[in-house]
């Protein structure tokens, strides 16, 4: 699966001329709290000075970020930065600047002046920067982000060795005597007294660790060396017509089965088409038509690309979860009370693992089977997959199955799953996986209606790809177009790609929850 709750907003240092305009009324500090989904949030930061304004993230460590375009008046804001695509409008009511925000999708937001109290605090913001010893040779470099809002702090968590950014934080306390926080998604917290430039103390997660915490300085082994692909074990293979081979690494062979996570999803959405196809749904069909409890206006097309509003996770996922097998324990008494209570985004894009366990559920539910007989009926067997299954949490564990490691190179349990299997349950050989990209890459290239119907993108979602039902479409140097996927787990990582006109593909598995990405589209693209 995509890593964990990394939010990000692309930022650009572009000179630009702003508009000169009295502007006396907006200058000053200006924060305020962006929520881009259901618990998760970060700081958005305004200074204007002398008919000139700056943006800033501070939870992302961006400060001082000069627009493309700014105008100002002695009551209004606008800027816009073409590079992270990214815009606001606001105006000046009752003290405060209310408007909207957009990137990607819409928001509602109100920035507040700091001044006083909160002007002081901002010696505290920053980046707060140590390294957890694991052990005696591994280090786990942590950034604490504390960014000041008027009425207190917004503060996140990243772990950049693991790929996880803006992590939230809650109960941050801080002051020259001491630092305090917790982090209910990590079941972690952190106690210290302040030092020199920081501050000493104990991280707790399981185990209690001695964590120094610095401000504004590079952690060691911050810009740690990526850990090599089969470093582990794996295996990869590039697919053709008329075949593929697959190169294997470690101990691994034709039988290994690895967690292959969100690329599972892209299974799914062959489902969700074949189901059109068959008429027994709709692209349009209403969720609500299969879960009387979800909101009315869910179609399962939008659930397919991400733009049905609802958030990334279930609000009660963490609720009873394992942080080393956190999908295990959620069943379909706790997806459908999710559906019942959630509150939805505005439609724009999100990625959601939510979205696709309850299209996969909708599915299944529809056809009056499981999830794991329809896969089998549907995809495994006519593609050849012998021996893809899902790691459901109520059966027994699959043999061969390779042993999964994190970032750091540790064994970690493997996931299982019941409600949200949809979203990253399949175990596959890498033989399965190619020959699953064989039966599309044919199918592509003979223009089937199923996977006509399933490539055809929907939403452009950037200059760099579209979104297709499950799959991104993207373009090579010369304007091929491609499909792609990729995934990851607590101990895993995959990527799943082939032309659309069907003359090649490739797929990349790896027991390590590490990016293989750029080693699979350069054996794609090149």
């Amino acid at each position: 699966m995509r890593k964990l709750l990394q939010v990000f907003i692309a930022v650009a240092l572009l000179v630009a001329a702003s508009t000169p305009a009295q502007a006396n009324n907006l200058d000053g500090i200006w924060r305020a709290k962006l929520e881009v989904q259901p618990g998760v949030a970060i700081t958005l930061g305004l200074t204007i000075r002398d008919n000139q304004l700056y943006y800033d993230s501070p939870n992302q460590g961006a400060f001082d970020i000069k627009p493309t375009r700014t105008n100002l008046s002695a009551t209004s804001v606008s800027f816009a930065d073409d590079r992270a695509s990214l815009s606001f409008t606001g105006n000046l009511v009752n003290g405060n600047l209310s408007g909207q925000f957009k990137q990607g999708r819409n928001h509602d937001i109100t920035f507040y002046k700091l001044t006083g109290d909160a002007i002081n605090r901002l010696n505290f913001e920053g980046a707060y920067r140590g390294n957890l010893a694991i052990d005696e040779e591994t280090q786990l470099p942590l950034v604490l982000h504390v960014a000041v809002l008027a009425e207190g702090y917004l503060a996140t968590l990243d772990s950049p060795r693991q790929q996880s950014y803006g992590i939230p934080v809650s109960n941050l306390q801080i002051s020259d005597e001491a630092l305090q926080f917790n982090s209910p998604m990590l079941q972690a917290s952190y106690r210290g007294s302040a030092i020199r430039g920081g501050y000493q103390g104990e991280f707790k997660q399981g185990a209690t660790l001695p964590l120094t915490l610095l401000k504004n300085v590079a952690a060691n082994n911050q810009d740690y060396q990526q850990p090599s692909f089969g470093e582990q074990g794996g295996a990869a293979a590039i697919v053709t017509a008329s075949g593929f081979k697959p190169t294997f690494y470690g101990n691994h062979n034709a039988t290994t089965l690895y967690e292959i996570g969100s690329v599972s999803k892209t299974m799914v959405s062959y489902l969700l088409a074949d189901a059109i196809a068959s008429d027994s749904v709709q692209a349009k069909t209403k969720l609500q038509s299969i879960f009387s409890q979800a909101p009315s206006t869910i179609t399962l097309e939008q659930l397919a690309t991400h733009t049905s509003g609802l958030p990334r996770l279930p609000a009660n996922l963490f609720d009873g979860a394992a942080a080393t097998n956190p999908y295990a324990h959620y069943g379909l008494t706790e997806l459908t009370e999710a559906l019942a209570e959630v509150e939805l985004t505005d439609g724009s894009h999100l990625y959601s693992n939510f979205a696709y366990g309850v299209l996969a559920e909708a599915i299944a539910k529809r056809q009056q089977t499981s999830l794991a007989i329809l896969l089998k009926q549907v995809l495994f067997t006519p593609a050849g997959m012998t021996h893809a299954q899902l790691a459901l949490a109520d059966s027994p564990p699959a043999l061969n199955l390779a042993q999964g490691h994190n970032s750091l190179g540790q064994v970690v349990p493997h996931w299982t799953f019941q409600s949200l299997a949809g979203a990253g349950a399949v175990l596959a050989t890498v033989e399965d996986m190619s020959r699953y990209v064989q039966f599309l890459m044919a199918k592509s290239a003979n223009q089937d209606p199923i996977v006509m119907n399933l490539l055809q993108p929907r939403l452009q979602q950037s200059s760099c790809c579209a979104q297709a039902l499950g799959w991104m479409i993207s373009y090579d140097d010369e304007q091929r177009p491609y499909a792609w996927h990729n995934g990851q787990t607590g101990g895993f990582s995959s990527f799943v790609g082939f032309y659309l006109d069907g003359s090649k593909g490739v797929v990349v598995l790896n027991n390590q929850a590490t990016s293989v990405n750029e080693q699979a589209l350069q054996l794609l693209t090149h």
